[in-house]
């Protein structure tokens, strides 16, 4: 099952949100072979993300992974969510893995995402929420500036499910300022973890 990310006809899905809205959509718990969503040379094309991107939904079995099609560099996702709210966020989904290896292989990163708010309030790049678990980023360029009062550039953050948010995997990203664009403002933590009483952020590995 692999479905295809641009700006044509030619794709299955126009950009990022409109894939991570399916997901939420349509039924993709059934089991093995793995979902394998990729970004082609038409992404981000005529129509790049242009809001906030939410995960949520999908439980599994089977693993969704979106990643650069092979033979693709340098693909970025950047945008201004709002005020104070996350570029992505995985609310309660699990087995979701973010890779930026072209085709899934070799050890370079080639997918930038960027919030690239520049006024306060600038939120997370990423935020994992709601019992969110089994989720992989790996090989990524993950971007922001965000201010103080929000967090971190990613932030791991509370649950109204049974769990906390656990088994959440960092895989060779860099987590830090912008590599283009941005101003004065510096990112206050590159991780930030705070959840909820009884409900431990537990099993969060970075491995950089």
């Amino acid at each position: 099952r692999n479905y295809l990310i641009g700006g044509t006809a030619a794709e299955h899905y126009s950009n990022v949100k409109a894939a991570a809205d399916a997901i939420a959509q349509f039924n993709y718990d059934g089991a093995s072979p793995d979902i394998v969503m990729e970004l082609t040379a038409n992404y981000p094309g005529a129509t790049p993300d242009i809001a906030a991107i939410t995960f949520t939904a999908h439980t599994g079995p089977a693993k969704i992974i979106i990643r650069p099609q092979a033979g693709q560099i340098g693909k970025i996702t950047a945008l201004d969510p709002g005020n104070g709210v996350a570029l992505i966020t995985f609310n309660g989904v699990q087995k979701i893995i973010l890779d930026g290896r072209p085709g899934g292989a070799g050890i370079t990163r080639e997918w930038a995402i960027r919030n690239t708010r520049s006024t306060v309030t600038i939120g997370p790049t990423l935020t994992i929420i709601y019992g969110a678990s089994d989720n992989t980023f790996q090989y990524l360029n993950i971007e922001g500036e965000v201010d103080p009062a929000a967090g971190g550039i990613i932030v791991i953050s509370t649950s109204t499910a049974a769990a906390g948010n656990e088994n959440i995997n960092f895989k060779n990203c860099y987590i830090g300022d912008l590599t283009a664009g941005g101003t004065i403002y510096f990112p206050h933590k590159g991780i930030f973890s705070s959840g909820t009483a009884g409900k431990p952020n537990r099993n969060i590995a970075i491995d950089s």
